[in-house]
């Protein structure tokens, strides 16, 4: 059995994103970053979810569906680690306030977007990136 890639997903559940640029991203903890600002709002079966995304000034063009959904299946997965297994991972101090923000705030997302799937949640956490 072949695994769904995460464009097949977004594609077989017609998902659609809008891109608004944005002044900055009010998640990002590093403000010295040159990056290009975004406001994505992802609609699918009348439902919603809206997020803050940003990219490195050399990346061209604006953020695709797949390439956002990799970054966010990222968040949802790094949400399943422990604390301290998380800042191991990433290579952030367990002192830190910072990187518990950072933790934090990838539960958060994940629960936001486990509520926009729905059911399609587990299909989008396992499908592969390409």
């Amino acid at each position: 059995m072949t695994t769904e890639t995460i464009k097949q997903f977004a594609a077989a559940i017609n998902l659609k994103m809008d891109v608004d640029y944005a002044d900055s991203n009010p998640s990002m903890s590093d403000p010295g970053w040159q990056a290009n600002h975004y406001k994505l709002t992802f609609k699918k079966d009348g439902k919603q979810f809206s997020t803050f995304f940003s990219q490195g000034i050399g990346i061209q063009g604006e953020p695709e569906i797949p390439g956002v959904l990799e970054c966010l299946q990222s968040d949802c997965q790094s949400a399943e680690y422990s604390f301290e297994d998380f800042c191991g991972e990433f290579g952030y101090d367990q002192d830190s306030r910072k990187a518990f923000k950072i933790y934090k705030a990838c539960g958060k997302i994940k629960g936001k977007l486990h509520k926009f799937f729905g059911s399609d949640f587990y299909r989008f956490i396992k499908a592969d990136r390409e």
